[in-house]
């Protein structure tokens, strides 16, 4: 075995569990192109071998994922929802998201869709700077009728979510004796402006705009190459496997033109993890890859 091989071989066995966060990530590269001044001067041979480490950190990331504005807003609104609430990207995956943004305060609303949307209600997080702000429509409801996970409880938070969608026969049941004298609660969906007759062949309408069906060309990713960051996206902000994507059914992998310019890369795929289905989707930019849009749907919320 030669040197080079040697310490190739060191780095993937001592950084082959590194990851490095979105924030942490541009502070590194900062330091090393200059962004921050040094005490010391480097040495030719100190600043090849930080370049090195580097390409091999992300040459074993696979990419370094870029984030939109909106898309990163919708990975911090789950994450203060997993610390004030306990709910899982499981749970969460029976809400439909909604984002808005004013000035630079970006408010995520999460709708109750999966099961009745009057007994799991509506949170929704304002991110303020590195601020978030998470509160719940049932926060008047005493936690003690519901925290104990009874699916006849009037409310229901992540015990009775989790419940639910493990054993629907029961959540059903529960639902119908809850319910038996309240409307079915409709929630509304985002429709185009002209409405369903709006739309053309190969045409759909995402994030309020519409997009074309087209074939990415040159200096756009490869259909293989978006699979691979859509995986990465979800294993990373979802806790899911290689594995268990692997074993799951890929239903959309779409490239497509924006009236508002530019390209994007729609992928989805469908899995069951731990007797659940899960929808999980990737939006990215068709030419950078930016992560543009994430989401799981579960528990018949479609």
């Amino acid at each position: 075995m030669t040197h080079k091989d040697a310490i190739h071989d060191s780095l993937l066995e001592n950084l082959s569990g590194l990851t490095v966060t979105r924030q942490r990530h541009s502070e590194l590269m900062n330091n090393i192109i200059g962004g921050k001044p040094m005490k010391k001067k480097l040495t030719a041979g100190l600043l090849l071998a930080i370049v090195l480490i580097v390409l091999t950190v992300t040459a074993l990331a696979a990419y370094m994922l870029l984030w939109s504005p909106q898309a990163d807003a919708q990975s911090r609104a789950r994450q203060a929802l997993s610390d004030a609430y306990g709910l899982t990207p499981e749970t969460i995956g029976c809400f439909i998201v909604e984002e808005q943004l004013d000035g630079d305060i970006w408010t995520v609303t999460f709708i109750g869709e999966g099961f009745n949307p009057g007994l799991l209600g509506t949170y929704t997080v304002v991110l303020t700077g590195d601020s978030a702000a998470a509160s719940w429509s049932h926060d008047d409801v005493d936690r003690a009728l519901w925290e104990n996970g009874d699916l006849y409880a009037p409310v229901w938070g992540q015990p009775q979510i989790a419940k639910a969608l493990h054993d629907t026969d029961a959540a059903n049941a529960a639902q119908a004796e809850l319910l038996k004298d309240t409307p079915v609660e409709i929630v509304p969906r985002e429709t185009p402006p002209g409405g369903p007759e709006s739309f053309t062949e190969g045409t759909a309408y995402w994030n309020g705009e519409f997009i074309r069906k087209s074939t990415p060309g040159e200096g756009d990713l490869t259909e293989a190459q978006a699979k691979d960051i859509a995986y990465q996206v979800l294993i990373e902000e979802f806790g899911l496997t290689r594995e268990e994507l692997d074993a799951g059914s890929i239903v959309q992998c779409d490239f497509y033109t924006r009236d508002s310019g530019g390209t994007l890369w729609g992928f989805s795929v469908n899995i069951v993890k731990d007797g659940v289905p899960w929808g999980c989707g990737v939006t990215m930019d068709g030419q950078t890859g930016e992560i543009l849009m994430t989401n799981v749907i579960t528990g018949g919320n479609g």
